[in-house]
């Protein structure tokens, strides 16, 4: 995958989500959509998307797929049971700017998808980027029909084009329904 990101804008991104409660003094089972952990402990934290209500955090230490974390104010299972399934946002700006060939999930939003082989099929536009557990999915959205899922992976999308705004994709036989 290549190219570096877009430019960037006044939104939040959706930098995690908590998992669960653990133990009983009110910690949480984070599940981070990032690499960089530092900036919840720096960032201003939002509650959702377009919001004034923020969340501090303290990450503790890492647990398998997921962070340990302190949420200021919460100091029982009972108020951190509450939280389960909160989102966690950041406004795009705090993020640390991206290095040449990398770019943000968010960035490929509303991507023209064309086809890797003959770069004039077009299949589309990528509408999202979801995790369901075992791998990364660009969904996509046809002119016509239903959307589908591709998984994000080298051999299926092997270049990304971030300035002309291109995902180039191999769409495994029998995948879409056209």
């Amino acid at each position: 995958m290549t190219q570096a990101s877009a430019p960037m804008t006044d939104k939040r991104i959706l930098i995690a989500k908590i998992a669960q409660s653990h133990g009983v003094r009110g910690l949480v089972k984070l599940h981070l959509y990032t690499d960089t952990s530092e900036i919840l402990d720096t960032a201003t934290l939002y509650k959702d998307e377009h919001g004034k209500d923020t969340i501090k955090l303290i990450l503790k230490n890492p647990m398998g797929k997921y962070w340990l974390a302190e949420i200021d104010g919460i100091t029982d299972r009972t108020a951190a049971d509450h939280l389960r399934h909160q989102e966690i946002w950041i406004d795009r700006d705090a993020l640390p700017p991206v290095d040449e060939n990398e770019f943000y999930y968010d960035d490929l939003i509303d991507m023209t998808v064309i086809d890797d082989q003959d770069r004039t099929t077009q299949y589309g536009t990528i509408i999202s980027v979801s995790n369901f557990g075992a791998s990364d999915l660009i969904e996509i959205k046809p002119r016509t029909g239903h959307s589908y899922y591709l998984p994000f992976t080298d051999e299926c999308v092997p270049e990304i084009d971030m300035d002309a705004r291109i995902a180039y994709v191999i769409i495994p036989e029998g995948l879409r329904d056209d």
